[in-house]
C-alpha cells in the first residue's frame, strides 16, 4: 500500500512539473508577444492552444484580449480564456469571471462571474479571491455581506495582493464587515502603498495628514500624496496641491499647487474640487505665475516630479498675530446636509462661521471642530483652514 501511494504521488509530481514547463513556456510566448515579436510566437501559441493544452489557451486568450499583435478581440479572448477555465486553469477562472463582470465578450452575467471567480478563488488564486471579495462588499451578483468580502480580501491580502490590501484597509477603516480600526487600516494601506497601490498610496497620506490611526505627520502625507500624485491619481494630484498651496510639509508654493490643482482636474476620474480650489488659488497668482503654473501641468508626464517654476513668489512680510476666533453656539442647525457616500472615499460637507466648523460626513458622522488658522503670503492675511474630509 505504501509503494502504490508513492507511486502515485510521483506521477503526480510529474504531471505538476510538465504543467509547469508548460506554462512557463506558454508565459514566454505571450511575453514575446508583448514585446511586439508577434512571428512566430503567435503561431505556436494557435498551434498549441488549438492541440488543447490549457496554459496556451490561457496565453493566447490575454494575446487576444490586449491585441498587441491582432487587435483586441475580446470574443476570441472569451472563447480561448473559456477553454482553458472549463480544464481548471486557475488563472483562466478568475479571467473568465472578470470578462462575465464587465460583459467584455460575453453578456455580461454577474452571477456568472461570481461562479468561475469561486472556483478559482476556492483553489488559493489571489486574484480572484480579491475579486470575489469585491463582490461580496459590493453585492454584485450575491447578497451584500461585508463579513465574506473581509474574510476573502483577508485570504487575498496575506498572499500580498496589493489591491486586497487596499480594501482590507477601507473595511478596517470603516468598520465595514469587521470592528472599525484605524490603526490596523494604516497597516494594510501600508502594505499596499509600498507595493505602488495608488489609492493605498493617497489614503495613507491622508490617514499622516488626519492622523488617523498614526502619528500626524504633515511631511510623510506629502511624501506619499506626491508618490500617488506622480502615478496620475487626482486624488493624491489634489492633496499635495493643498498642501503644497498651505505650506503643510512642505514649503508653500503656489505656482506648484495651482499645477497639481490643475492636473487633477484635468485626469480622467477628475477630483471634484479641484477645479473650484485652482480657480480660486489663481486669484492670487500674477499672469506670469499663472502662465508658468500652466506650463508645469502642460509639461508634466506621467511618472515624473513637477518641474521647477521660473516665476518666483515675492516675500510677504512676517504676519501680526492671529486674531481669537468668535465662538458660536453649536446646534444642529450649524451641521450641513449628509453628502452622497462613495465606496473607498470619504465624503463630507463642511460648513464654518469664523472658524468654527461643522462637518457632516457620508456615513451619518457629525463633528464640530475649530478650524486652524493658516496665514496666506499671497494675501498678507490670516484665514480659517478647515481642513479636508
Amino acid at each position: 500500500m505504501t509503494l502504490r501511494l508513492t507511486s502515485r504521488l510521483l506521477a503526480a509530481a510529474l504531471a505538476l512539473c510538465t504543467a509547469s514547463a508548460f506554462a512557463d513556456e506558454a508565459a514566454d510566448l505571450y511575453s514575446q508577444v508583448e514585446a511586439g515579436r508577434c512571428a512566430p510566437a503567435m503561431g505556436t501559441l494557435k498551434s498549441r492552444a488549438a492541440d488543447g493544452d490549457a496554459a496556451f489557451q490561457y496565453e493566447l486568450s490575454r494575446a487576444s484580449y490586449f491585441g498587441k499583435c491582432t487587435g483586441k478581440d475580446f470574443a476570441v479572448a472569451a472563447t480561448w480564456v473559456r477553454k482553458a477555465a472549463e480544464q481548471g486553469h486557475v488563472d483562466a477562472q478568475n479571467s473568465l469571471g472578470v470578462l462575465y463582470g464587465n460583459g467584455e465578450g460575453v453578456a455580461k452575467d454577474p452571477r456568472e462571474a461570481v461562479a468561475w471567480l469561486r472556483k478559482a478563488a476556492e483553489q488559493g488564486q489571489a486574484d480572484a479571491q480579491h475579486n470575489l471579495g469585491f463582490r461580496y462588499a459590493n453585492g454584485e451578483g450575491v447578497t451584500k455581506d461585508p463579513r465574506e468580502a473581509v474574510a476573502w480580501y483577508r485570504k487575498a491580502a496575506e498572499q500580498g495582493q496589493a489591491n486586497a490590501q487596499h480594501n482590507l484597509g477601507l473595511m478596517y477603516a470603516n468598520g465595514e464587515g469587521v470592528a472599525k480600526d484605524p490603526r490596523e487600516a494604516v497597516a494594510w494601506y501600508r502594505k499596499a502603498a509600498e507595493q505602488g497601490d495608488v489609492e493605498a498610496q493617497n489614503n495613507l497620506g491622508f490617514a499622516h495628514e488626519a492622523g488617523n490611526g498614526v502619528l500626524q505627520d504633515f511631511t510623510l502625507a506629502a511624501q506619499w500624496y506626491e508618490k500617488a500624485a506622480r502615478q496620475g491619481n487626482a486624488w493624491g494630484q489634489r492633496n499635495l496641491a493643498r498642501l503644497l498651496r498651505d505650506g503643510k510639509g512642505v514649503a508653500a508654493n503656489p505656482v506648484l499647487a495651482h499645477a497639481w490643482f490643475n492636473r487633477a482636474s484635468a485626469a480622467d476620474e477628475p477630483h471634484p474640487n479641484a477645479a473650484e480650489e485652482r480657480d480660486a488659488l489663481a486669484e492670487n497668482l500674477s499672469p506670469a505665475q499663472l502662465a508658468d503654473s500652466q506650463r508645469l501641468a502642460r509639461e508634466w508626464t506621467v511618472g515624473a516630479a513637477m518641474g521647477a517654476p521660473r516665476v518666483k513668489v515675492a516675500s510677504s512680510p512676517r504676519p501680526a498675530p492671529a486674531p481669537a476666533p468668535v465662538a458660536v453656539p453649536v446646534s444642529y442647525d450649524n451641521y450641513p446636509a449628509r453628502p452622497a457616500a462613495r465606496p473607498g472615499v470619504t465624503t463630507c460637507n463642511t460648513q464654518c462661521n469664523n472658524g468654527n466648523c461643522f462637518r457632516t460626513y457620508g456615513d451619518g458622522r457629525k463633528t464640530h471642530f475649530q478650524a486652524q488658522r493658516k496665514f496666506n503670503p499671497l494675501t498678507s492675511a490670516w484665514e480659517f483652514d478647515a481642513g479636508t474630509c
